[in-house]
Order: C-alpha cells, then sequence, then structure tokens
C-alpha cells in the first residue's frame, strides 16, 4: 500500500476531527435546540429539497473531473476553463429549477426567502467541491484536506459569533444561520480557486465549444448516478415535510436530529472516498493491483462504523436526550434506526470509489435506480404510519440492500469473490462480537444502583449522577470490545499497516 494513502489518511482524519465535530455539535445542533424541531425541520425539508436538484449543479462533473485530472494531470489546464462555463450555465438551470417546482408546490413567502439562501449555499459549495476535485486528482491530497474543513471552520467562526454573542441584539434565527453559512461558503470558494491556481498556474478562461460539448457528454453518467444517489439520500425529509401536514417539519425536525448523527459519522467515509477515487484510478491506468487498499479500507471503514453504530443503537435513548432538550422515547427510537446505516454507506463509499475508477457506470446506475424505486415505495408506506420513524426504517433498508449490491458488483467485475466472502465472514464475526458485548454491558448495567431501562436507557432527562450518565461508561466499555475484536479479526491490523508504510513511497503533497 502506498505510504501516501496512508499519510493522506491520517491528516484527513485528524484535521476533521478537530474541526467538522465543533461545527457539528456546537453550530448545526445548537442552532437546532436553539430555534425548535418544528423551524429546524422546516430548514431541513427546503435544504434536502435544494439538495434534490444538485444534480444540475454537478451533473457529475466532480466525479468525471476527479478521475480525469488523475489520469492526465498535465490536462487540467485545458479542461478546467471549459468546465467553468459548464457550470455556469448549470447554475442558471439550478436557479430556474429549483424555484420553479418551489412555487409549483405552493412554498410560501419565507420559505422561498430561506430557500434562496440555501440555493445560493448550494451553489457555492458546487464550485467549492469542483475546485477540490482538481486538487485532488493532482494528487495534492494534504492541500485538498485542508479544504475540506475550510467551509465548517469559517462557519464556526461567523455563525458562532451570531449564536454565543450578544451582536445581534435579538433571538437568533434559522435564517441567521442560513445567511451566515452562505457568506462562509463564499469565502471558502474563492480560497478552493486560488489553492488551485497556485498548483495548476494561470488559467484562460476561454470556452471551447466542442469541448463544451464534450464535457456534458461525458459527464452525463455520472450526473445520474448522482440524481439517484441524491434521492434515495435526501428525499426522505422532504417527504416528511409535504406529506404530514401541520405535523410535516416538528416530523423532519426529528429526522433531522438523528441524520444528523448518521451525517456526521458518514463524513469520515465521504473524505476517505475522495482521496480513494483519484488513487484507484490511476493504480488501475498503471495496471497495478487495488485490492490491498480496497480490502484495507473496508475493514479499517467496517471496524470504525460498526462500532460508532453499536454503541448508537444501544444507547440511542440517553443520547438523544444527552444532546437535545425536545427528545423523548420517539427520537431515540428513531436514531436506532437510522444509525445503522451508518455501516452501509461506508461501504458504498469504498466499492462505490472502486466501480466508479473503473466506470462501472451502467451498474451503479442500475443499483442506484432501484434504490430509489424501492426509498419512495416504502416512504409511501411507512411515514403515513410512522412518521420520522417509518422514514428513518425505510432508509435502513434501502441502505442496506444497495450495500450488498455494490459489494456483490466488485465482486463479480474484478472476480473477487472467495476473497470477499472471507472477508464477508471476517466482519460478520466481528459484529456478532459487537453485539454480544453490548447486550452483556446492558444487562450489567441493569444491575447497577440507580441504574435500568428507566434511568439509563430511556429517562435520561429525568435522571441524575451514575443514573444519568453511568451510560457513558457502557458506551465506552462497547468501544473498547469494538478495538478488541477489530485487532482480533484483524479489521485493525497496525502491524500490517506499518509494515506497508515502511514500503511505500512519497508524493510529492506529503
Amino acid at each position: 500500500m502506498p505510504r501516501p494513502f496512508l499519510h493522506n489518511v491520517g491528516f484527513l482524519v485528524l484535521i476533521n476531527l478537530l474541526i467538522k465535530p465543533v461545527f457539528i455539535f456546537g453550530i448545526d445542533m445548537a442552532v437546532q435546540n436553539r430555534v425548535g424541531a418544528a423551524a429546524y425541520g422546516n430548514y431541513f425539508a427546503l435544504f434536502n429539497f435544494a439538495f434534490l436538484f444538485n444534480v444540475l449543479l454537478d451533473f457529475g462533473i466532480n466525479n468525471f473531473n476527479q478521475r480525469l485530472v488523475a489520469r492526465d494531470p498535465k490536462r487540467v489546464g485545458l479542461w478546467l476553463p471549459n468546465i467553468l462555463w459548464v457550470k455556469a450555465a448549470l447554475t442558471l438551470a439550478y436557479v430556474a429549477a429549483v424555484f420553479a417546482v418551489a412555487a409549483a408546490l405552493g412554498f410560501d413567502a419565507a420559505q422561498l426567502r430561506l430557500l434562496g439562501w440555501i440555493a445560493l449555499g448550494r451553489v457555492l459549495v458546487s464550485f467549492h467541491m469542483y475546485f477540490r476535485s482538481n486538487v485532488s486528482g493532482l494528487q495534492a491530497f494534504r492541500t485538498d484536506a485542508v479544504l475540506s474543513v475550510m467551509d465548517r471552520l469559517l462557519t464556526i467562526l461567523l455563525v458562532g459569533a451570531l449564536l454565543y454573542t450578544p451582536l445581534m441584539g435579538r433571538p437568533f434565527t434559522v435564517q441567521d444561520f442560513v445567511v451566515g453559512t452562505a457568506i462562509a461558503l463564499a469565502a471558502t470558494a474563492l480560497v478552493s480557486f486560488g489553492a488551485l491556481r497556485r498548483l495548476s498556474g494561470p488559467l484562460r478562461l476561454a470556452a471551447n465549444q466542442r469541448l463544451f460539448r464534450v464535457v456534458l457528454k461525458r459527464a452525463y453518467p455520472f450526473a445520474l448516478l448522482g440524481v439517484l444517489m441524491t434521492l434515495y439520500n435526501r428525499v426522505d425529509g422532504v417527504m416528511l415535510e409535504r406529506m404530514l401536514g401541520a405535523d410535516g417539519d416538528r416530523q423532519a425536525g426529528i429526522y433531522a436530529a438523528a441524520y444528523r448523527l448518521l451525517d456526521a459519522g458518514t463524513m469520515f467515509a465521504f473524505l476517505l472516498a475522495g482521496i480513494l477515487l483519484p488513487l484507484l484510478a490511476r493504480m488501475r491506468k498503471k495496471g497495478q493491483d487495488v485490492w490491498p487498499i480496497v480490502r484495507t479500507s473496508a475493514r479499517l471503514l467496517f471496524a470504525i462504523s460498526a462500532t460508532a453504530a453499536g454503541i448508537g443503537i444501544f444507547y440511542a435513548q440517553p443520547l438523544m436526550h444527552t444532546l437535545y432538550r425536545d427528545a423523548d422515547p420517539y427520537w431515540g427510537a428513531t436514531f436506532a434506526l437510522l444509525i445503522g446505516g451508518f455501516v452501509f454507506n461506508a461501504l458504498v463509499y469504498v466499492y462505490g470509489s472502486l466501480l466508479t475508477a473503473e466506470s462501472k457506470l451502467r451498474g451503479l446506475n442500475a443499483i442506484a435506480l432501484a434504490g430509489v424505486a424501492l426509498n419512495i415505495g416504502l416512504n409511501l408506506i411507512l411515514i403515513p404510519r410512522d412518521q420520522a420513524r417509518g422514514a428513518a426504517l425505510a432508509t435502513l433498508v434501502t441502505q442496506g440492500l444497495v450495500a450488498l449490491a455494490h459489494a456483490g458488483y466488485a465482486a463479480r467485475v474484478f472476480t473477487w469473490r472467495r476473497a470477499m466472502l472471507r472477508e464477508a465472514a471476517r466482519m460478520l464475526g466481528f459484529g456478532a462480537v459487537l453485539v454480544g458485548g453490548g447486550l452483556a454491558i446492558r444487562l450489567g448495567l441493569a444491575f447497577l444502583p440507580g441504574e435500568g431501562p428507566a434511568a439509563g436507557m430511556a429517562g435520561a432527562e429525568q435522571a441524575s449522577g451514575w443514573a444519568a450518565y453511568g451510560w457513558l461508561v457502557g458506551a465506552g466499555a462497547l468501544g473498547l470490545i469494538g478495538l478488541v475484536a477489530g485487532l482480533a479479526f484483524r479489521l485493525l491490523d497496525p502491524r500490517a499497516l506499518l509494515e506497508e508504510y515502511r514500503q511505500g513511497g512519497m508524493t510529492k503533497d506529503t
């Protein structure tokens, strides 16, 4: 395994651990606690609505470009100016589509104003991500890692000042959060463009109509994959708000509270995929064996995601009560279902990056299309019956089946059937130990003074002292079991990583 891969993954994880948890828990979650579940739920539904049209902004260009630049870095100066013109045209199409559909659905004036700021933020994110795709495609992974947290860092500074100081002179609102985020994103996009200019040299923004058409044609399969994956991951919040009438905003807020923690965990898998895709694309072009990196990445992410999901499932109730002032047992039940998807999302990012690097877009699109149909169908059945919890169950089932399809497709394409079956057996063994350990710890805590289902598992908001926080001991113990089991099943193998590190090479951006 290349030494730079381990270097860059370590640096990426470190810098994101320093910044993004502060944003998630200190800003985003604090905003929901400040404005309430209904107001935040309205924002969450509008954010997901704007996100559904993201394909018009990206059109698959980021993944297409990242793979293209990784395979032929010298041509970045040719493609970048033309793609910028394409993205400018796509931005106009995106804004028109968002507001046309919003008006058709009957969004009110206040929602449209908020949607305008959210849409601006999505446009800025799109350009920022495109600039980053060039940076990572040029294998400047450390620069990309810094850029990956720049937007959150600036949001922490700006929104944090409004949230925690008396600068506003009035109560903090969701619109303050959205406007502050948009300003931070504008600054971030400028910084990422400057970083790209430093790496690529001067740029001439000349349009070539032939290349314009080539970009759209070659990026189309990536665009279709993007829109399908967006639908089955983001449609839940919109369907909750639209289907449940007066209670829609509140249910979307409950779902958002649970989804925030899933999104926080999935973030690390997404960041790793940002390194994996260009690295695997370049290795495949050179005819190198990619199995060691794929295997190590899948093992590492599975061990981390399964342990985190196990803690989330076993201690969903006290965790949600600790984080959210309005939480009740229903919030915990919703989160316990949703967090299980962390494991499946992590595996999708590994095998999805591999298959994208191999240009297996037709198969990936077929899987994603099936995922969309399944997710929407399940939501139509489950949301009227179980509201946010029903949407969480629909998401869990969809993500599980999509992950299995990705793994099966990768095994067939690369003829890794036996190797991946062995890996699956290893992961199942790890999972069995984790579940057994979680049950044993929970049973043991039930016999301690002041503990039990009412205090430690469901009613932490009414407890104090050991009864309120004893669950943290259980969560820590389960995390330790996950670490030991990971070492025992060699999902975590420091000795092998160290050996591969010693044998690895170096790159220009380490």
